[in-house]
């Protein structure tokens, strides 16, 4: 939200105001663990981030236009994060899964990072 200092209890500034990206973390759906924004792999970054289900399909919308400005931008990365609610932890394994069987492209189950939020 424009003007908004914290994103569902993430802080959004770096205390003096100025936005940035809050600290989180969550793995990609290959494994591999992730801190973010220290472990964005690009100079630029473009992150959607889907807090409901519907979210996803407005992802999916913009998935071709965004991946064909990184392709043609070696300094800008994608990101999509699916945030999905503590209650699922025990079924973590079962989600990342069926998303992993769900998805055929390795690059996108290596841009995809998961998070759980409380």
């Amino acid at each position: 939200m424009p003007g908004s200092e914290e994103l569902q209890g993430i802080p959004m500034n770096r205390g003096n105001g100025t936005p940035a990206f809050p600290s989180v973390s969550g793995s990609n759906l290959n494994g591999k663990r992730f801190r973010l924004p220290n472990d964005f792999e690009s100079d630029l970054n473009i992150a959607i981030v889907a807090f409901k289900r519907k979210h996803v399909d407005l992802i999916e919308s913009w998935q071709s236009s965004i991946t064909q400005m990184a392709e043609k931008n070696a300094r800008l990365g994608f990101y999509e994060l699916p945030v999905l609610s503590a209650a699922y932890s025990p079924f973590r394994w079962w989600i990342d899964g069926g998303m992993r069987a769900g998805i055929l492209s390795g690059e996108v189950r290596k841009r995809t990072i998961n998070r759980l939020h409380r």
